[in-house]
């Protein structure tokens, strides 16, 4: 999974309570526990699955059933876009085929068209079907080792149950198991270097790792072999808190209506941003932004790091004024303040510098306080 958290420094990473740093993009806030949640400190449940193109919800069963692809999408086997269904129509008849408006892949060259769109679909079937003559032998040996499986199983529960066994079931248990007939393996002979070297090959014409891939059923070697496939579904996924079980993540299962149960309790719409704006011998310059929309408090405590509480106004962008203010114990620390941001100078004791931050902020009517360790790296 993609994550915002940055390694290189210099930057500036939060500590979770369980002692693994993020950065600020990629963490939560709980609100019952008042606490910062990393990635792994969250339960991920899947909601629903849905495609990329077409945007249609499916359940976990239609899902399941397509093997949790798109059964109305179809992308590209070369640049992996999504197809489109092209019609060429004569005095004769109407002709359906798969065609890329981005490499011009066209179906119509592995004799994939049709009549109409349920013809088209079923001979894109029946094509992905007989490219796989190894689905036959695969079937045979999951059904053996499903049958063995439910022998063991039988034998076990006679067992736990403690019946009384006879000789019968005695010659039975100790008989030779059926063997599996193994496959024959197909001598090839692979070819020299030199033969390799005088082989005339349009590696254009050849596919790539990936596209092998995506066409797991034959995986041709020849680009021109290979055929349309689903696309893979995506999934909305909600998350919870390991520690209360609340949901901090609740995404809109449906786009048609708006979801009064939605929730996005991302820690970057509650903990101000921090950035490096200048660093000096002995000392740095630290920009903080208020994301919220009340004016929120902050005490720094650490090495060279004056103790103060400092207040950040809050600012809407929208009308483009500064919507409340509050006040500081000691504004002189605050180098230069403007809109819902401030500047302040911590010391530099070493490269590696820890402070934690005591934030408060307001939401609606109540007031969440949190602690939080910030590790700034800066070589």
């Amino acid at each position: 999974m993609w994550r915002a958290t940055s390694w290189n420094p210099p930057y500036i990473h939060l500590q979770c309570g369980c002692g693994k740093e993020w950065g600020l993009e990629d963490m939560f806030f709980c609100f019952p526990c008042s606490k910062a949640l990393c990635p792994y400190c969250v339960t991920e449940e899947i909601d629903s699955f849905y495609c990329r193109n077409c945007m249609e919800n499916m359940p976990n069963t239609e899902a399941f059933a397509f093997k949790n692809k798109c059964a109305r999408c179809f992308q590209c086997p070369a640049c992996f876009s999504t197809l489109q269904i092209l019609l060429n129509s004569t005095r004769q008849q109407k002709l359906y085929h798969f065609g890329c408006q981005s490499c011009y892949w066209d179906s119509m060259s592995l004799g994939l068209f049709g009549n109409s769109l349920n013809e088209l679909l079923m001979s894109n079937q029946d094509y992905f079907m007989k490219d796989n003559p190894l689905q036959d032998q695969l079937k045979i040996l999951i059904d053996t080792y499903k049958e063995a499986c439910r022998n063991r199983r039988k034998i076990g529960v006679k067992y736990l149950q403690k019946e009384t066994w006879t000789f019968e079931d005695l010659e039975n248990s100790v008989q030779p198991k059926p063997l599996i007939n193994p496959v024959q393996r197909i001598e090839h002979q692979s070819p020299g270097f030199d033969e390799l070297l005088n082989e005339d090959i349009n590696y254009n014409e050849i596919t790539s790792m990936q596209q092998r891939l995506s066409n797991a059923g034959a995986q041709p070697r020849e680009l021109n072999k290979a055929s349309a496939q689903p696309i893979p579904l995506l999934t909305r996924r909600s998350k919870r808190c390991k520690y209360c079980k609340k949901y901090v993540v609740k995404p809109e299962t449906n786009q048609s209506f708006s979801n009064p149960f939605k929730m996005e309790n991302l820690l970057v719409y509650f903990f101000p941003r921090i950035y490096i704006r200048e660093i000096k011998s002995n000392s740095l310059i630290l920009l903080l932004i208020n994301p919220t929309a009340a004016v929120a408090y902050i005490r720094l405590e650490g090495d060279k790091v004056p103790p103060s509480e400092l207040h950040l106004d809050s600012y809407d962008p929208v009308m483009d004024l500064v919507t409340s203010e509050g006040s500081s114990l000691d504004e002189s620390l605050i180098i230069e303040r403007e809109k819902n941001t401030i500047s302040i100078e911590v010391g530099k004791p070493s490269n590696d510098i820890w402070i934690s931050a005591f934030w408060k902020f307001m939401r609606g009517q109540d007031v969440k306080e949190f602690e939080i360790k910030i590790h700034i790296k800066l070589a």
